[in-house]
């Protein structure tokens, strides 16, 4: 039996989360032009220099167009990503994974690269991690409804 094996094409090592990691999204720009919109919940599956995965309650599209602003912390560090949209999968009704990309990843990637490291050891040597936005529940699609419902009060 033959296995079908597909390439890693990821420059930067990705670090996994076994609780996802709670930030707030905004949409920061649409064809390259400022807008104000509000701010709403994601969690995020996993990071690296270059890019992360998220889950959402919000159908968005993929566009290079559009640059989302994460904000989360990481580390007793405030952090934040801008990047665009490159893939989506819907995963239950109404819950959405995407694929970011962050953009200006030459000039970010190392500011990440230091932070990322220390976490990634901490993740490794299973320490109690408690100066991260973990979500408080193992299970995402309780995390975002949780979430969700705070964010409408």
């Amino acid at each position: 039996m033959l296995q079908k094996f597909e390439k890693n094409q990821r420059s930067y090592f990705r670090i996994y989360f076994n609780n996802p990691l709670c930030a707030t999204m905004t949409i920061a720009l649409v064809n390259k032009k400022p807008v104000n919109t509000g701010r709403t919940r994601v969690c995020i599956e996993d990071i690296s220099a270059s890019g992360l995965r998220f889950i959402s309650n919000m159908k968005m599209p993929i566009s290079e167009g559009i640059i989302l602003d994460f904000q989360t912390d990481i580390l007793d560090q405030s952090k934040q990503f801008s990047g665009f949209i490159v893939r989506r999968q819907a995963l239950k009704e109404d819950i959405w994974e995407y694929g970011v990309q962050f953009i200006a990843v030459d000039k970010t990637s190392s500011q990440y690269l230091e932070t990322f490291n220390k976490l990634s050891i901490k993740i490794r040597k299973n320490y109690n991690i408690q100066d991260c936005s973990f979500c408080e529940s193992d299970n995402q699609e309780e995390c975002l409804k949780f979430r969700i419902r705070n964010i409408n009060k």
